[in-house]
């Protein structure tokens, strides 16, 4: 199986169709966030 690459609009950036979204990951800014439970999310991504 190989990763699926899109272009980000009319750039030649490319971004996989799969991604892990993670800015909560134990940030401040959108409440507590327990870090062994982010670093749990991410090595299971």
């Amino acid at each position: 199986m190989t990763m699926e690459y899109h272009n980000i609009g009319n750039t030649d950036l490319k971004l996989s169709a799969i991604t892990f979204g993670s800015w909560a990951a134990g940030s401040w800014m959108w409440g507590k966030t327990d870090r062994n439970d982010a670093i749990s999310a991410i090595r299971a991504a």
